[in-house]
């Protein structure tokens, strides 16, 4: 035996120490030679039951920092039978549905779920036991003691060398699905804020060109008759000349004023629909560009929304505008045609195409701004903005946009411009 122990054997004597460690000289016990194995048995036995003694102690003390952290940890933690019993659940957990851990142990888990939410929790608890070893997740709601309801995210496991205890573990969320809610809000505010202001310029756009058209066009359509009537043999041919002129720049005069009104806001837009007013924007810029422009639309089941078709036209137009100032094109193809509840327009051309980083970056990366706006703008609507390649060799745009049609019938008639020559 070690010289720390509390016995020691000494020339044949049993010495008990002292807490110094000193042998006491009035409790020497007399100790013959063959009964010197059996003694230091006896201390090795005594020596083991102290340290399981204290083996037990530091169990004990285990098994109540676990529990208190457990019962403590600010999360609803439970385990359940294959029937979904509860089996256990924390302290905290139990408070905050508002129950005593007596109350809840042996009562159906589902009792405290949402009744609209009892078969997302069936189908996470029974697939958490079919999936041995898998961590099933889900959004719920509990219902408290006193009718409250909270938000929930929980995780479900069976529990490992147990087939028939699953263990859950949730974590209170309402705090972020009232932020999502209140993003939510905010996004279709901004949403319907963008729709507001689209519509403000469009309406600024129209004033000027109902001005334009209604004052300068015909201030100068009036100068051009005055002009006119000056043409006659008696002026001399200088005089003729110069009346002459005159009529040209007034005709220029009268041409530009004619197409930026068109360019500020598409009567035909308006008039008869969106369209119709495509395939006029097409035209117009076939007259003044090299484009070849092609456009296929499908027949609507009823008039579009006027500021959905303003915001698709605008889109549409600085679509075109960019295929004209970078693609290098000579052909483009625009086609509508109705996916689902929405409405998808794409846009193709001919030209040099985007980079293959292009096509995978968000636009206004290469200073095309007029691709940033037309992304920003379409994802405020809720809808959606893909380029990539065209099978034309160039440039492909797509616009998702969800779309409400009107009931009544429509009243357009669709064609397809074909292209020059």
């Amino acid at each position: 035996m070690s010289n720390n122990n509390n016995n020691s054997m000494e020339s044949g004597r049993l010495c008990e120490s002292d807490e110094s460690g000193k042998s006491t000289a009035d409790q020497v016990i007399s100790v013959e030679p063959h009964q010197g194995a059996a003694l230091r048995n006896l201390a090795t036995i005594t020596c083991n039951a102290t340290l399981y003694e204290h083996l037990l102690e530091s169990r004990d003390r285990c098994e109540q920092c676990y529990l208190a952290l457990y019962d403590n940890i600010p999360l609803l933690c439970l385990t359940t039978d294959s029937a979904g019993t509860i089996v256990t659940i924390n302290a905290y957990g139990a408070q905050h549905l508002g129950y005593s851990q007596h109350e809840l142990v042996g009562r159906p888990v589902l009792t405290t779920v949402h009744p609209e939410d009892v078969g997302k929790a069936e189908h996470q608890l029974s697939e958490a036991l079919a999936k041995r070893g898998s961590v099933v997740r889900n959004e719920l709601r509990n219902v408290c003691k006193d009718g409250s309801i909270f938000w929930v995210q929980g995780t479900a496991r069976a529990m490992p060398g147990d087939r028939e205890r699953c263990l859950m573990v949730c974590e209170d969320i309402t705090e972020r699905k009232e932020m999502d809610k209140q993003l939510t809000q905010y996004q279709n505010r901004l949403k319907s804020l963008t729709i507001d202001m689209v519509l403000a310029e469009e309406d600024e756009r129209r004033r000027i060109a109902q001005g334009l058209h209604d004052q300068v066009g015909h201030a100068l359509a009036l100068a051009k008759m005055s002009a006119c009537t000056l043409r006659t043999s008696e002026h001399p041919p200088a005089a003729r000349r110069s009346i002459a002129d005159i009529c040209g720049f007034l005709d220029e005069a009268i041409n530009h004023t004619r197409a930026l009104t068109f360019k500020l806001s598409s009567p035909v837009l308006y008039e008869v629909g969106l369209e119709a007013a495509l395939q006029a924007l097409g035209e117009q810029l076939e007259e003044q560009t090299n484009l070849r422009i092609h456009v296929d639309c499908d027949p609507a089941p009823g008039p579009m929304p006027e500021e959905v078709a303003v915001i698709i036209y605008r889109m549409v137009e600085e679509l075109l505008f960019n295929v004209f100032k970078h693609a290098q094109a000579h052909n483009v193809m625009v086609r509508t045609h109705r996916i689902g509840g929405g409405l998808q327009i794409s846009v193709d051309d001919d030209g040099v195409g985007l980079a293959p980083s292009e096509a995978g970056e968000l636009p206004g990366s290469s200073g095309r701004f007029g691709l940033f706006s037309i992304r920003a703008r379409i994802e405020q609507l809720g809808g959606r903005f893909d380029i990539g390649t065209s099978g034309m060799g160039g440039a492909h745009a797509a616009l998702i946009i969800p779309v409400f049609w009107k009931e009544q019938p429509s009243r357009l008639h669709i064609r397809t411009i074909s292209g020059k020559g």
